[in-house]
């Protein structure tokens, strides 16, 4: 996944923990609300790369009872891997956070992308 699609910062995940809306599966815990920061970038009236043009940021968060550190970063690679295929068909100017829980783990990739 590409950095202009990486959702970053303690404001942007507590706005979405508090104010997005969530939806669970067996595996996964997706947090969406919408977008709104604007980049620096904009401000200073730079070009606009591919992040001010998509709009849409995606974040990982994996707490340590998830696993060892192991199995955390093998959960993000997989999620990322993923993600890097369904960013294009979602809808601009979204933030979404995604919460893999235990039964993650055991997944292969397809039943992990299938879940997403």
């Amino acid at each position: 996944m590409k950095k202009a699609f990486i959702l970053k910062g303690r404001k942007n995940f507590q706005g979405l923990f508090t104010k997005g809306k969530r939806f669970s599966g067996t595996a996964v815990l997706i947090i969406v609300g919408k977008g709104t920061s604007i980049s620096k970038e904009i401000e200073t009236g730079r070009k606009p790369d591919e992040r001010e043009t998509t709009g849409t940021r995606i974040g990982i968060s994996i707490g340590k009872k998830f696993g060892n550190a192991v199995e955390r970063n093998r959960a993000k690679r997989i999620i990322r891997a993923i993600m890097r295929d369904l960013i294009p068909d979602m809808r601009k100017g979204n933030h979404v956070i995604i919460r893999p829980g235990p039964v993650f783990k055991q997944y292969v990739f397809s039943e992990a992308k299938g879940e997403l």
